[in-house]
């Protein structure tokens, strides 16, 4: 990990697509504990380079002002509109009412960076919460575990309560969940499911991450 970190600079010198990648992780490990100070350097190159003007998206600049605030940094020529914009999606509940998993993982993630992580109040209006509402339930029709957990997840930053019908069948979808190794193992696992569905049962006090593992 330490190599990664002495790296990560010259990755982002030669990959500035990638940045975010890099400075989360970086920011991360220090975060966690590994000592330096490379992902403040990484925040303040970012800001020099003018990085989130370059993203596409309104949710990618969010979570790249995020980033960037972890180290007590704005970005240059900071957008004054961009969390109104991010609200006005939010608002749109038609949107959510009908299939559509790329905006309700935006949606969830919006909730995840305005709150920061359920550090404070997303302050979500009516419409925003009826829009994770409305995600909840084709979610829950779909029986898409991974997305309903994250839908779950945003409602209680947001001072929601699910319905119980979907945290009852989150909880016995976690408990299906195995970990294992070997050669007849597929490539393709379901880490992000088993990872969202464990953060939302550790964030209503049930048991997380509590199968052994099998290798």
């Amino acid at each position: 990990m330490r190599i990664f970190i002495k790296r990560s600079k010259n990755a982002c010198h030669f990959f500035p697509q990638y940045y975010r990648f890099f400075l989360s992780i970086t920011l991360d490990l220090e975060d966690l504990g590994m000592s330096g100070d490379a992902g403040e350097r990484l925040v303040h190159w970012a800001r020099t380079q003018d990085l989130p003007r370059a993203e596409l998206s309104d949710l990618q600049r969010m979570e790249a002002v995020r980033l960037m605030a972890r180290r007590d940094v704005a970005p240059d020529g900071d957008d004054r509109q961009l969390e109104d914009r991010a609200r006005y999606f939010m608002g749109r509940s038609d949107t959510f009412a009908l299939p559509n998993k790329k905006a309700a993982y935006e949606l969830t993630h919006l909730v995840f960076y305005l709150s920061e992580y359920g550090r404070c109040d997303p302050q979500l209006n009516a419409d925003a919460k009826r829009s994770l509402h409305f995600a909840g339930i084709l979610a829950f029709i779909e029986q898409n575990a991974d997305l309903l957990s994250e839908i779950c997840i945003a409602m209680h930053y947001a001072g929601e309560v699910p319905p119980v019908l979907w945290t009852d069948w989150l909880k016995r979808e976690t408990a299906l969940f195995s970990v294992t190794d070997g050669p007849s193992v597929s490539v393709q696992d379901d880490y992000h499911e088993f990872l969202v569905c464990n953060w939302h049962q550790s964030l209503v006090g049930d048991a997380a991450f509590a199968k052994g593992l099998r290798f």
